[in-house]
């Protein structure tokens, strides 16, 4: 019927600051999103692919990969991409 579907929060607490990984975090909890509620999970594209700085881990993961297979393959590009606008983020 087109309704919305409003999630209050979710809590994600780091517990070693040094190993976590964000972009293995998020895409964990997106894949559980969308495993659980596959046609309520909807993205923007073109700012989910500008945050991570590619195009190709958007349709992997709303297709249902597996998520820790979706993190391995795209972290080298992920982590070059952080590196090239790290002189640019606010935060650090």
């Amino acid at each position: 019927d087109g309704s919305v579907i409003a999630m209050p929060c979710v809590n994600i607490e780091i517990t070693d600051r040094d190993r976590a990984s964000g972009l293995r975090t998020m895409i964990g909890v997106l894949s559980a999103i969308r495993k659980q509620a596959p046609d309520s999970l909807r993205v923007d594209a073109i700012i989910f692919d500008r945050l991570l700085g590619s195009s190709a881990v958007r349709p992997a993961l709303l297709n249902g990969d597996d998520p820790d297979a979706i993190a391995d393959q795209h972290l080298a590009s992920v982590v070059d991409f952080r590196r090239r606008v790290r002189n640019v983020l606010l935060y650090r």
